[in-house]
């Protein structure tokens, strides 16, 4: 005999493919792309530091509107909410344990506990179809090709001396955006959207093809100056997972692409030292060391209560501005330690691990996908582990990283199970 909620769950699925699909402008996956895109734009304009008043608010708005969409399709409650109501408990007591609030740290605290209630607790069965994905895609394509005509039109003297820089540092390509870690991450989704809309259209002309390897190559060249070897090597990891696990011509295109790099890597000593010294630095750290020894340091002095816990944002700030001119450690597992101590660390790779599952799950279902997500979920969690960006973060390169990588991915598996993908 099944079940009340097992019943529910069978009509909900009969009831959503007999329903149309709504079109790409009342997607869920635009409401990603007008978030985002607004955030861009407001780098592009401002060009000030985050967390200004402004700022804040913008990004209270865009939450706002955010959870409106959420709310307005809301159908119920999945049974994850009572897990985002224990973390949300956990991670409110320790922002009133630890913080003196400002509207900046309000929304800091308050911004994971509202996306992962709307995400799973509300959205837990929302879907992408292809269509969207595709139209998500290319919108990623289309926002990160302006920031790449605005680098070579006002960035143009660092593409000249590319070739004769003597050091990364200080030289690195970041369009209009804060750093170039950020434009790397976009870079990187933009060359990955770039594939799954050849993947996905193999139908479409030979110009629109063409078109699509031409904002790739784009997309390289740019990736490459950023110097950004965070965002090179999740490229690299994303390739080299599809490349073992996916199927098709772009799996083929992609191992031919990797044999050739190394191939001229090996057989040019000009391009293999500019390699190892500028763009990977030489294997410079750039201070990492010294921050993560800090972090580790500035844990193992904490409280019982603190260790569990964690030491709260602004405190954890404050000691790495003061002591090292560094607010982040630049290592996102380290961060989440101190922000929210051991049980935010554990609840992060818990979170992790249950996507790299999801994404085997999906591929003996549907290979391609699958072998495109878990590259994409191995990708961020190697990206964290060098940089600021962190998962269900209200900064915009944490959105985009959730949004693109984690999210996006789990609306088309949820497409995919309900049999309303295609």
């Amino acid at each position: 005999m099944l079940n009340e909620y097992q019943l529910f769950f069978m009509d909900y699925i009969v009831n959503l493919r007999q329903t149309k699909q709504p079109k790409f402008r009342n997607s869920v996956a635009f409401m990603f792309i007008v978030y985002w895109a607004i955030l861009v734009a407001w780098q592009n304009i401002s060009g000030t530091e985050a967390r200004t008043g402004i700022d804040s608010i913008i990004k209270m708005g865009l939450l706002f509107y955010f959870v409106r969409f959420y709310i307005l399709r809301m159908n119920g409650f999945s049974s994850k909410i009572g897990s985002i109501f224990l973390l949300s408990v956990v991670l409110l007591l320790t922002a009133f344990r630890t913080e003196t609030f400002s509207l900046s740290i309000v929304i800091a605290y308050i911004y994971p506990v509202l996306f992962m209630s709307m995400v799973y607790g509300i959205g837990d069965r929302f879907v992408i179809s292809k269509p969207q994905l595709i139209s998500f895609c290319n919108c990623v394509i289309v926002i990160t090709l302006y920031a790449v005509i605005y680098a070579i039109i006002f960035c143009w003297d660092q593409f000249q001396r590319a070739s004769s820089v003597s050091q990364a540092y200080g030289n690195e390509l970041r369009s209009f955006f804060y750093s170039s870690h950020e434009y790397g991450l976009y870079l990187v989704s933009a060359i990955v959207s770039c594939f799954i809309c050849l993947i996905f259209q193999p139908l479409a002309s030979g110009f629109k093809k063409k078109i699509y390897i031409i904002c790739m190559a784009l997309f390289v060249i740019n990736l490459l100056l950023t110097f950004s070897r965070t965002s090179i090597f999740a490229l690299l990891i994303f390739m080299i997972i599809f490349s073992i696990v996916g199927k098709g011509k772009l799996r083929k295109w992609i191992r031919i692409f990797l044999i050739a790099s190394v191939l001229i890597l090996v057989f040019s000593a000009d391009l293999s030292n500019f390699f190892y010294s500028i763009i990977l630095k030489e294997n410079n750290t750039g201070g990492r060391d010294v921050l993560l020894q800090g972090a580790f340091q500035y844990f193992s002095n904490g409280s019982i209560i603190e260790k569990i816990f964690g030491f709260g944002i602004t405190t954890t700030r404050a000691f790495f501005g003061d002591v090292y001119e560094h607010g982040s450690v630049h290592n996102g597992y380290a961060q989440i330690l101190l922000y929210y101590g051991i049980f935010g660390l554990v609840c992060l790779i818990i979170f992790i691990w249950s996507q790299i599952v999801a994404c085997m799950r999906l591929i003996k279902r549907n290979r391609l996908l699958g072998a495109l997500f878990l590259g994409l979920v191995l990708s961020a969690s190697a990206m964290m582990f060098a940089n600021t960006s962190i998962i269900f973060n209200s900064s915009i390169d944490s959105y985009f990283l959730t949004i693109f990588m984690f999210i996006v991915p789990k609306y088309v598996r949820n497409a995919i199970r309900y049999g309303v993908f295609e």
